[in-house]
């Protein structure tokens, strides 16, 4: 039902928008990287008589992507799909260069975006005074690397001791669905991933939990940038403390969490 109402029958496009990204597949980098340039799009369109089309890969065109597009006005008579093993006669080709991934949380353009979208979900907002526990897990279908070990254990000590709420399988949810879920939370708890995007798709939590399986501090600075912005209030922990990796490149190896030590930094960031 995704494509039913859009059709690729021109291979000659007068004035073309390329949004694209080096890494589509993974949700983080083309939230980062490339989404964030639908602003520019916008603008472009609106002061070029609405003449211009947005091109994005037909493989890469997933719901949520859709969503967002749709939550920024745009239209599906403005998408032009291209095909794989397709040629195409693109007389006026604009091609913005790609936000930065993890290097400038406080980028401009980027801030815009995420500060855009979050009003258009309602979500720009403090969290309510609720004392929910959510726990996003990491061990889903799309987790290529940094699987946890014992992530059954954590997530069955967080259920019995927190009554933690747990969601699984996180990329399989719309984002509208992923907003409705993370709503007025008080504590997250979530390991590193690309899965930390989606509390920007919601009510930023009043505490979150980081499992830091190695060195990386790019969603804490950014969503502390987006939370100061609407002048909210977080606290962010990161929890590192006796991990045990499996291979010697901590950034790809599987691990394990010392329940015990996690259930301390939880203690701590509850004070």
């Amino acid at each position: 039902e995704l494509f039913k109402e859009i059709h690729t029958t021109n291979n000659t496009i007068e004035y073309g928008f390329l949004l694209f990204n080096n890494r589509w597949v993974n949700f983080s980098h083309t939230l980062n990287e490339a989404l964030p340039r639908v602003i520019l799009y916008k603008l472009l369109y609106d002061n070029n008589n609405h003449h211009l089309i947005l091109l994005i890969q037909r493989k890469f065109y997933t719901q949520y992507i859709a969503n967002i597009l749709e939550l920024f006005g745009i239209t599906k008579d403005q998408i032009q799909f291209l095909e794989e093993n397709n040629s195409y006669n693109i007389k006026t080709l604009v091609c913005s260069k790609l936000c930065h991934g993890a290097d400038w949380p406080e980028e401009n353009l980027k801030t815009d975006f995420f500060l855009q979208l979050r009003k258009k979900l309602n979500v720009d907002r403090k969290t309510e005074g609720t004392r929910r526990v959510i726990y996003i897990a990491r061990n889903d279908n799309y987790s290529e690397n940094r699987h946890m070990k014992n992530e059954a254990e954590v997530i069955e000590f967080l259920k019995c001791n927190y009554h933690a709420t747990i969601i699984e399988n996180i990329a399989e949810l719309s984002l509208f669905e992923k907003s409705e879920k993370l709503l007025d939370c008080d504590l997250l708890i979530t390991p590193l991933g690309a899965q930390c995007m989606n509390i920007l798709l919601s009510t930023i939590p009043n505490k979150i939990l980081f499992i830091n399986s190695y060195e990386f501090s790019y969603f804490k600075d950014l969503i502390y940038h987006i939370s100061n912005k609407e002048c909210t209030k977080t606290v962010i922990h990161e929890y590192n403390d006796n991990i045990k990796h499996y291979d010697t490149n901590v950034y790809r190896s599987d691990y394990s969490v010392d329940i015990e030590k996690l259930n301390d930094s939880i203690n701590m960031i509850n004070k």
